[in-house]
């Protein structure tokens, strides 16, 4: 590589990190924001208010689709530079007080490292949505082959069940499965965990 192609590299590397901020950092957090602004409403709506609830379900839909096509562009556009540094900044970002542990985590691969955010970005997610949690928990660990995400939140869980792949529906399992790892949910009365398993050494 010459000196003129190693800047021109640099250059277009550097304006992948703006775009990629800018994106993450002001458009992702306003879809965000307005999509618990939407599940909220559909929570305190009346039962008997159909018609309402019909429509903020769909606007919800499409802004959970675009939630979902922006975080899969950032994957490309900005690569994450430090996985713990990246969840804990996530964790800060939630309306609930979410305790995040990654003491135990040892270097993984940069593919591995996005996957591992997608999953605990959709994982709280689907907390604040559902569970009506006060507050959660995070934990990323690792052992030769895999590395292992687990979130726990206090919210009301659906009675004493357990869910595994291929039965979980939604963005969560998708993501999961797209990595070749494995995943499971326990629901019951002190709450939901979400257990992952993303192989360590995704190319």
């Amino acid at each position: 590589m010459t000196r003129s192609d190693g800047a021109v590299a640099v250059a277009v590397q550097r304006e992948r990190q703006r775009i990629g901020d800018e994106l993450h950092d002001g458009v992702q957090h306003r879809i965000v924001a307005a999509l618990l602004c939407v599940r909220m409403l559909e929570r305190e709506l009346d039962r008997d208010d159909d018609r309402w609830r019909r429509l903020l379900a769909g606007a919800g839909e499409g802004l959970a689709a675009s939630l979902a096509e922006l975080r899969s562009v950032l994957v490309d556009a900005r690569p994450p530079v430090d996985l713990a540094t990246e969840v804990q900044a996530l964790a800060a970002n939630c309306p609930v007080p979410v305790q995040v542990d990654t003491s135990a985590l040892p270097p993984v691969s940069a593919r591995a490292a996005r996957t591992v955010l997608r999953v605990t970005a959709e994982a709280l997610t689907n907390t604040l949505k559902h569970a009506d949690a006060a507050g959660a928990e995070v934990r990323l660990d690792a052992d030769e082959s895999s590395v292992r995400v687990r979130v726990r939140d206090d919210g009301r869980g659906d009675v004493s069940r357990s869910w595994t792949q291929p039965r979980l529906p939604g963005a969560l399992s998708r993501v999961v499965a797209e990595s070749g790892g494995t995943l499971r949910v326990t629901s019951g009365t002190r709450g939901t965990v979400v257990t992952a398993r993303i192989p360590r050494g995704l190319p």
